[in-house]
């Protein structure tokens, strides 16, 4: 069976883009030396070898995987029609080996190969011709990155702190990739079939932040030991899809408003003139009012998916929005403000 061929097919039928994830560093290839996540690699016992190479052979079995790994993306960029997305997982070899020069090469031609294709930055050191004229000390990063979006993975923190968010790396995309239980991107053992109420406040509050900071949210599902999607995140994916249905409006199709944080204490999008109040995560979820930095009155505020709650607006040295505690969603709401002009 071509296992590749049936997921792309699947995706097509339901109006999906496709992606590959691609591991480099192939688990199931002999004398593979990387720094990363352990020093030498070794899989052939009939023919021991001591890595690293001697510096003269280094390079020589380098340019053999480089030959081994076009041809694996040589059979999944054209076999399979248009695919959209590749998503590296780390290109590093020990040594003194030419891995700008070899890095360069291949980005610009899987670009022959899928010309609408988006590469994430994750080949080793390689120039962004893109972004080389941006030369700031805080986008050193996005210059040396083969990717078309910048990847941030699992610490939070390369979010919330203003010296390293998604302000920083203007104008690239960015995605956060993060795993949705436990600390494995692969077999996770379910803890419970109930759904963990702690976790999806946190997974609501950062979709919002990442929404209102231009950002996509990238969850890891782990699988249960036969490939079977573990009974706690189906329950939770439940929750959370029938909570974000009727409030999609404030997720999807919108624009950033990438200094929210400025603006207000929750975060924030926007279509044309209205402005979508994100009261998610545990904090934000209970507050009753908020105060946005704007002298202007909405001329309709609702909270979406929730017709019974009722919503209260007062300018008083800024916009005061108040939503009482009766009859709220215990996951959060979102707040739906239209302005004659846009506010921010």
């Amino acid at each position: 069976r071509d296992l590749l061929k049936e997921y792309v097919a699947a995706a097509r039928r339901y109006g999906l883009k496709v992606g590959f994830y691609f591991s480099p560093r192939d688990w199931g290839y002999n004398n593979h030396i990387s720094g990363f996540p352990v020093v030498a690699q070794k899989f052939d016992r009939e023919n021991p070898m001591e890595l690293p190479f001697p510096e003269e052979q280094n390079k020589a079995e380098y340019l053999k995987w480089i030959d081994y790994t076009v041809g694996q993306l040589s059979e999944l960029l054209s076999n399979y029609g248009e695919i959209d997305v590749i998503w590296f997982d780390g290109a590093s070899w020990m040594g003194d080996v030419p891995g700008n020069e070899y890095g360069n090469k291949m980005r610009n031609w899987i670009y022959t190969l899928q010309p609408q294709i988006l590469i994430n930055p994750r080949w080793g050191e390689v120039t962004n011709p893109d972004y080389t004229a941006n030369t700031s000390a805080e986008l050193k990063k996005i210059q040396s990155s083969a990717g078309d979006f910048f990847t941030f993975e699992s610490k939070w923190a390369h979010i919330v702190d203003p010296h390293q968010n998604a302000g920083v790396y203007e104008p690239i995309w960015f995605e956060f990739c993060d795993i949705w239980h436990g600390w494995s991107w692969g077999y996770e053992k379910a803890p419970s079939s109930k759904p963990d109420v702690k976790r999806m406040h946190e997974i609501l509050e950062r979709l919002s932040t990442l929404r209102a900071l231009g950002g996509n949210y990238l969850l890891n599902i782990g699988p249960n030991g036969d490939g079977q999607l573990r009974s706690d995140l189906v329950a939770e994916a439940k929750i959370l899809s029938e909570w974000i249905e009727p409030r999609k409006a404030a997720f999807f199709g919108v624009q950033p408003i990438k200094r929210w944080e400025k603006l207000s204490e929750a975060p924030l999008t926007r279509s044309a003139n209205t402005v979508y109040v994100h009261l998610t995560g545990e904090k934000l979820s209970g507050m009753e009012e908020i105060v946005l930095a704007t002298d202007l009155k909405p001329v309709e505020a609702r909270v979406l998916g929730n017709p019974n709650a009722t919503v209260g607006i007062r300018n008083d040295n800024g916009l005061h929005v108040q939503v009482p505690a009766e009859g709220r969603d215990p996951l959060g709401e979102i707040i739906m403000l239209r302005f004659e002009k846009q506010p921010f």
